[in-house]
């Protein structure tokens, strides 16, 4: 979340989280732009497309630690007929 290097620096490609009961780390997954009509999927892979026409998605997020069960989440996420996103 809010990993913003300068220019012709990259981006982090892992984080840590501090162990405990229900470690907790924001990231953000979806974003829109102002005035932007298009979802826009945060992710660091490069020649895979970050913008998507609006519509209904259903996005599985899957999160993985070595020598922990991983854990996978889907949900939906749009535009709704004012161009807000919708979760």
């Amino acid at each position: 979340m809010h990993d913003n290097p300068p220019p012709g620096q990259p981006n982090k490609e892992t984080f840590t989280v501090q162990p405990g009961d229900e470690p907790t780390q924001f990231v953000d997954v979806v974003s829109m732009g102002v005035n932007q009509r298009a979802l826009q999927v945060e992710h660091i892979v490069p020649g895979v497309l970050k913008l998507y026409a609006p519509g209904q998605y259903s996005l599985a997020l899957r999160v993985s630690a070595p020598y922990k069960r991983p854990r996978t989440r889907v949900f939906v996420v749009g535009l709704d007929d004012q161009g807000g996103l919708t979760f």
